[in-house]
């Protein structure tokens, strides 16, 4: 639904440039009001969770990521423990797939609530993970095992960058988190994202290795964004558009071959500006 009260279908054939600019639109060009979407049948996924060190886990991280149909790790930069969950499709029957996220949560809540308040206690809780987390395996509907409840409220920054890139840029956030002395309890999250064709997406052209850092939301976050930002856009990262960051439109026009595309066509479908806000303005030079 265009600014003017029209209507305008677009697909891979039917008007292609509005299409590759839609697919992450911001909201900018209009509102979405009708999406078919191709889906697959119902499966269950295996997830298997063990522990392991830093050191050990980066060789491993490109094996890891063409053998596993999904893998996400959290790393804890002041013990480099890291928790690493591997997900596969599975043909057994499903069994018993529940955590106890309150205990789960609980735990989280009350380590960020002391490392906070005694920052000396940071990295001994941090290696408590190793001994409070320990290897299992369940099997269940996919949408089971992918959700994760998070009652733990926190600020995040996210980028994504080249997938050859993604170990040594992991590497070099938590050693930078390590010597700055910031205090973070929340692990960073590390994962891999499958490349597409959109204007503004993070994954357009190719496959990328998302790093996010977390901030406990009683604390400031950005003297921990402000430490590891430099080193996410020295490695190519785009930001997560949802989540925090300090790039403007000059800056991410660097990382978007087709930016300036996407503002022809926003300017084609929107030529006043109605579904601009000052976020957009200042994000798209608009």
């Amino acid at each position: 639904m265009l600014a003017d009260g029209g209507v305008l279908e677009c697909s891979p054939a039917q008007n292609p440039e509005v299409f590759r600019a839609a697919g992450v639109s911001l909201g900018a060009l209009g509102v979405i009001s009708w999406v078919t979407l191709q889906n697959v049948p119902s499966y269950r996924l295996e997830e298997r969770v063990r522990v392991v060190g830093l050191g050990t886990l980066l060789p491993e991280l490109p094996s890891l990521a063409r053998e596993n149909r999904h893998l996400d790790c959290h790393v804890f930069p002041f013990s480099g423990q890291t928790i690493v969950k591997t997900l596969n499709p599975a043909q057994e029957p499903a069994g018993k797939t529940g955590v106890n996220s309150f205990v789960e949560n609980t735990v989280l809540r009350w380590a960020c609530e002391l490392s906070r308040a005694l920052p000396v206690l940071n990295a001994p809780l941090q290696r408590l993970v190793g001994v409070l987390v320990g290897s299992s395996r369940r099997v269940g509907e996919s949408y089971r095992i992918f959700a994760t409840p998070r009652e733990v409220r926190f600020n995040e920054m996210e980028y994504h960058v080249p997938a050859e890139r993604g170990p040594e840029c992991l590497e070099e956030v938590c050693a930078a988190i390590r010597k700055s002395g910031v205090q973070v309890f929340i692990p960073v999250e590390y994962r891999y994202v499958a490349g597409d064709g959109f204007w503004l997406s993070p994954f357009g052209g190719g496959a990328r290795a998302s790093i996010a850092v977390h901030q406990y939301h009683k604390q400031d976050p950005w003297p921990l964004f402000r430490v590891v930002e430099p080193i996410l856009r020295r490695h190519g990262g785009r930001p997560h558009w949802g989540k925090m960051h300090s790039l403007k439109a000059g800056e991410l026009r660097e990382l978007y071959p087709h930016f300036d595309d996407f503002r022809r066509v926003r300017l084609e479908l929107d030529p006043r500006g109605k579904f601009l806000n000052a976020h957009l303005r200042e994000a798209l030079g608009a």
